[in-house]
């Protein structure tokens, strides 16, 4: 499957802490291509929705791939993402090309993933063991979300906040629009935008006071 470097980005709404091992990882899904992310806080939901085919990647030699299966996500260590953005970060020709700006990811021996990015001349290919944990039911909260006129106050991190524009901004020099919905104000709140390539949807817990 191929994830572009903006899903790769979603490593931001991911957990630092290391003893909960299962929030500091992405869930991949491979039809449609979409990427989760959650620190237990909020969550994020990125499918890619643009044109780029995982036949128009490039061959890399060195990988027996065993490709990713409907309904089998992969879980995606954050290290490991993050070291494929750095590689593609540093390809000079990335935004000339635009399967350039994508990781390949499958299974090798079911035992590892793989993950590949290449500039043409030298690939890069990572791999992880597959983990043993379970990431988090988050879909349900996306799923049973129903917006309503909300008519009282409601408190938000000004942190995640941050995180949340800093992540809308970074596919576009423009503004980009977030769409903010409320059900009640001891309810998650739920924001999306869309750009060319992506559809990006979250939740944002609100803060207790």
């Amino acid at each position: 499957m191929l994830i572009t470097r903006y899903q790769l980005e979603a490593w931001r709404f991911a957990s630092t802490d290391e003893s909960r091992d299962e929030l500091r990882h992405l869930r991949l899904e491979p039809e449609p291509r979409t990427v989760w992310a959650t620190n237990g806080h909020y969550a994020i939901k990125v499918e890619a929705i643009g044109d780029v085919a995982e036949a128009d990647f490039p061959v890399i030699p060195s990988v027996t791939w065993q490709d990713v299966k409907e309904g089998k996500p992969i879980l995606l260590p954050v290290e490991t993402a993050k070291a494929a953005l750095r590689a593609i970060k540093a390809f000079k020709k990335r935004d000339a090309i635009s399967v350039l700006q994508h990781a390949r990811v499958g299974l090798e021996a079911s035992s590892h993933i793989v993950v590949a990015v290449t500039d043409l001349e030298k690939p890069t290919v990572l791999r992880a063991r597959v983990p043993d944990v379970t990431f988090p039911d988050v879909a349900h909260i996306f799923n049973e979300f129903k917006p309503s006129a909300l008519n009282a106050p409601i408190s938000l991190s000004g942190r995640y906040l941050a995180d949340i524009g800093g992540y809308a901004k970074l596919v576009s020099r423009r503004s980009t629009v977030i769409t903010w919905e409320f059900c009640d104000p001891n309810e998650p709140v739920r924001f999306s935008w869309t750009n060319d390539e992506h559809r990006v949807t979250g939740i944002l817990m609100p803060m207790r006071t």
